[in-house]
């Protein structure tokens, strides 16, 4: 008959731990940005602003820190925002995730590709909300195209173990971290598929 009062309170215990993580933002930038033809984080939106400078103006307000993840020119208004280059030898995002996890050893990170300019804070509060005690990683499904969006996702510190051993396996992708039973996978609601699009050619 205890077994459910100590289920609960095990599982209280771990809404308080991640609770009391600090969220911070990267945005992920460096590319090759082969299809677009020149980086694709120094395009402007129609309100003259960049697509970074865009993604940091909705971002920075839903988190303790942000920061900008990879190599490239940053323009100079977000000169004053802390630069989490790739870890050394690896390639892709799996690099850039690594380094942020090891950059704050005891937080959680929401990441988000630069070229995600749909970007809204609907969307952003939505992922949060799926976060849960126990669950280190929150990679959302699009039920349109089936497939999985880690690059606009949510990592929590301890999911790190099991990107370094990918890292070592060699694996340049987020696939095998999703098969884990601590990687939640929600469908993305309909109305918020436009925030995980991104774009790749001028068209």
């Amino acid at each position: 008959s205890e077994i459910p009062g100590c289920a609960n309170d095990v599982e209280r215990y771990l809404h308080w731990c991640h609770a009391r993580t600090p969220l911070n933002g990267a945005i992920l930038i460096g590319g090759m940005s082969t299809r677009m033809g020149r980086p694709k984080h120094l395009l402007r939106t129609a309100a003259n602003l960049s697509w970074l400078e865009h993604q940091v103006h909705i971002l920075s307000p839903l988190v303790a820190e942000l920061v900008i993840s990879g190599a490239g020119a940053v323009p100079d208004e977000l000169g004053h925002l802390d630069r989490i280059a790739d870890l050394d030898g690896v390639s892709g995002p799996l690099g850039g995730l690594a380094a942020l996890l090891r950059a704050r050893p005891l937080s959680s990170w929401l990441i988000v590709a630069c070229d995600m300019i749909m970007l809204s804070r609907a969307s952003i509060e939505w992922l949060l909300l799926q976060r849960r005690g126990g669950v280190h990683a929150v990679v959302p499904q699009n039920p349109r195209s089936g497939r999985l969006e880690p690059l606009f996702a949510w990592y929590d510190f301890r999911c790190l173990s099991a990107v370094d051993q990918l890292i070592e396996q060699g694996h340049q992708r987020f696939s095998g971290l999703a098969e884990s039973a601590r990687v939640a996978t929600p469908a993305i609601p309909d109305g918020l598929i436009a925030a995980w699009r991104n774009f790749n050619t001028p068209e």
